[in-house]
């Protein structure tokens, strides 16, 4: 069945019948001799409903599927700025938090929250990710120390390669890389993490890093070339200088 707009030279029309559905008439016309029937005003529309219901089920579903393979922890899929207790000392990260993930096309720099554990800078990572997996993008959640564990873990089993592991993280719309220089690392584990954030940076790709460590214990923790891009003009850095939510709210 053809409508109107699928057709670039409109034939004059007549009636053929009567639509069982709405009681409209039915209309046809001729196009170099070729008789067409038109569709319905009213199955157009519900052709179009229908579709535009497939097309959102389908937005959906992509995003229940990117969020569950985003690695994000049980405890932060609900995460939200809403949530947020907004304290002393988190007002310009969590200002800039929502501006990073509200604008996610647009950004080609990493952000890197800084604060003491308990400060919310996990918290507001989750929101990113949270944000941006609503939008219908990749993201992909990860501890700093759980990656080259994870990297390490393909080289005994033949069925699996480190590729497996990093591509996901290097192509991703959106990286979270949480507590990084919390655990202590290896030099491979530096290698690693420096070659996933050095290929984000080069192609431009937004990605979230929280740590609680100073700029000098960073020095004394991670690979140089690691600090200089984080600490360099390739990321946005924000500091929480709250005390610890869980500790101020023990019962």
């Amino acid at each position: 069945m053809r409508t109107l707009s699928d057709i670039k030279t409109v034939p004059e029309t007549y009636p053929v019948g009567t639509c069982p559905h709405c009681g409209r008439p039915l209309l046809a016309g001729r196009i170099y001799g070729v008789e067409i029937n038109l569709e319905c005003e009213c199955q157009t529309e519900a052709r179009e409903r229908e579709e535009q219901r497939r097309n959102e089920k389908k937005a959906l579903d992509r995003i229940a599927k990117n969020r569950r393979e985003s690695g994000l922890p049980r405890a932060y899929i609900n995460i939200s700025f809403d949530d947020f207790e907004e304290r002393e000392g988190t007002q310009t990260a969590l200002r800039n938090a929502r501006k990073y993930a509200e604008n996610i096309n647009a950004i080609t720099k990493g952000l890197l929250l800084i604060g003491n554990t308990g400060s919310g800078k996990t918290h507001l990572a989750a929101a990113i990710a949270n944000k941006v997996l609503d939008a219908g993008y990749t993201v992909k959640f990860a501890r700093a120390a759980d990656i080259p564990y994870e990297v390490q873990k393909t080289y005994g089993d033949p069925t699996k390669s480190e590729d497996e592991v990093i591509e996901p993280l290097r192509r991703c719309k959106l990286l979270i890389i949480d507590d990084l220089g919390a655990d202590k690392l290896t030099d491979f584990d530096r290698a690693v993490i420096h070659g996933i954030l050095d290929y984000r940076i080069i192609n431009c790709k937004p990605t979230v890093v929280t740590t609680n460590l100073a700029e000098n214990q960073m020095m004394a923790t991670l690979d140089s070339r690691t600090v200089d891009r984080i600490l360099g003009k390739d990321y946005y850095q924000y500091r929480l200088t709250a005390k610890s939510y869980r500790r101020n709210n023990k019962k």
